[in-house]
């Protein structure tokens, strides 16, 4: 009886089935925008999709697409950065972002991503992986620790028109 409650249960969740992680491409531009709104839904599609092509033309920023059956469900961005808090070492490659849907989350995902970006690092010689999270979403500082990272600073960052 308690076996079949939990065969029901384990049916239910998303298992991890063909999970691809691969680059993502022009052709992604409209899916990408999309997850990347449903990251940072404060910004408009049209202000991320335009960020996101001048990010792209700089030619440093990366970004992975993990796909399940054909459906893209994640992204993480990263690029190149001569700093990043905490560490002198550089360069450093800096997860810029990091998005799982809803319903794919707590699956090792995520984790699989980060994975991703730690072996392009390691390929490029780059010692340090870096991220941040806002003060505020604890959700995402608990992430962080549990892929590993180690937290250095907390700061409030300002800005003056001149």
């Amino acid at each position: 009886m308690g076996g079949s409650r939990v065969a029901s249960a384990m049916s239910k969740m998303h298992p991890i089935r063909h999970l691809t992680i691969r680059k993502t491409s022009p052709k992604d531009i409209d899916t990408w925008v999309q997850l990347r709104h449903a990251l940072w839904p404060h910004y408009s599609q049209r202000y991320l999709r335009k960020e996101l092509q001048q990010l792209r033309a700089r030619g440093k920023y990366e970004s992975l697409l993990a796909i399940i059956d054909k459906e893209p469900v994640g992204f993480v961005e990263f690029q190149k950065r001569l700093h990043a808090q905490g560490t002198i070492e550089s360069p450093v490659l800096y997860i810029e972002g990091l998005y799982v849907c809803k319903k794919y989350r707590r699956l090792g995902i995520a984790q699989r991503l980060v994975d991703q970006v730690k072996k392009i690092a390691k390929a490029e010689g780059i010692k340090i992986l870096a991220s941040d999270a806002m003060l505020e979403n604890k959700i995402s500082q608990r992430a962080h620790k549990g892929f590993g990272f180690k937290e250095t600073h907390r700061l409030v960052h300002f800005l003056m028109k001149l």
